[in-house]
């Protein structure tokens, strides 16, 4: 009893980036670019909500709830820079967060 949603929902992200990206790239677009970083925020923001969903579908404190969704949208962050192969943002404090 997983939760299928989540899986579809990346692999569908996931398509559409790799698909989309040399098309976006061909007109100018860069990883600098503002709305990549809205995009980026809102996938982080949406590991915490998950994070913080999974610890109340299992009836923890909400303080515990709080702690999972920061503690899954840290490492949502350190997946995303691993896989981009960047340094991980969260342990350089001489980068900017966005």
């Amino acid at each position: 009893d997983g939760e299928p949603e989540y899986f579809s929902m990346s692999l569908a992200a996931s398509a559409l980036a790799f698909f989309l990206w040399p098309t976006l790239e061909d007109q100018g677009c860069t990883t600098d670019d503002m709305w990549i970083f809205v995009a980026d925020a809102i996938g982080i923001g949406a590991f915490c909500v998950i994070g913080a969903k999974n610890g109340l579908k299992f009836g923890m404190h909400p303080i515990i709830c709080a702690a999972c969704g920061v503690m899954t949208a840290t490492f949502g962050g350190l997946v995303r820079d691993t896989l981009a192969k960047r340094p991980a943002r969260i342990l350089h404090s001489d980068g900017e967060i966005y």
